[in-house]
């Protein structure tokens, strides 16, 4: 068979001849645990309350004994994605105009990896949320999700009551 003579038909043909289509690959997600365990990624939140918006800075620390690759941002967006909720109700991120332009994009934001090397920290973002009226006294849950390099997520999530004060939390 010539290169010229290959036709749809013959490719599908192809496919499902078992002795012709390519063995599945046995690599599973058991495989690429063993082959690469989790990070250990540890997190520090610096908080604050600006003119009825939260202000959360995100640092992540690596307390494992090897390298810890992530992403560190998806276009104009941090890599680790943070959601922020008080009594259950989502709160609205503020967004830049870049972002908003990422969100709109047909390929979405392109992803972008880096590494952290044992025992160093880095600052995974600032995120901004708008905070409802009657606030203060009250818990915000916050939950980060941090890609691995190899796909997988590390999501963790921390409570802090709101006192109010302006500028501290």
């Amino acid at each position: 068979m010539t290169l010229s003579s290959l036709t749809f038909a013959s490719l599908l043909l192809a496919a499902m001849n078992p002795a012709v289509a390519a063995t599945p690959d046995t690599y599973t997600t058991e495989n690429a645990a063993a082959a690469s365990p989790a990070p250990s990624l540890a997190e520090k939140w610096k908080l604050s309350v600006q003119d009825g918006v939260l202000v959360a800075t995100l640092t992540l620390v690596n307390t494992g004994s090897k390298s810890a690759t992530i992403a560190e941002a998806y276009g104009h967006n941090p890599g680790t994605y943070v959601s922020a909720s008080i009594d259950g109700s989502a709160l609205d991120a503020v967004l830049t105009r870049p972002q908003e332009l990422d969100m709109m994009s047909r390929m979405g934001p392109m992803p972008k990896f880096g590494t952290i090397a044992a025992g160093k920290e880095y600052v995974a973002g600032t995120y901004k949320f708008t905070l409802p009226a009657g606030y203060k006294g009250k818990t915000v849950h916050l939950e980060a999700t941090t890609t691995n390099g190899d796909g997988t997520e590390l999501t963790k999530s921390v409570e802090m009551a709101l006192t109010g004060t302006a500028g501290a939390v």
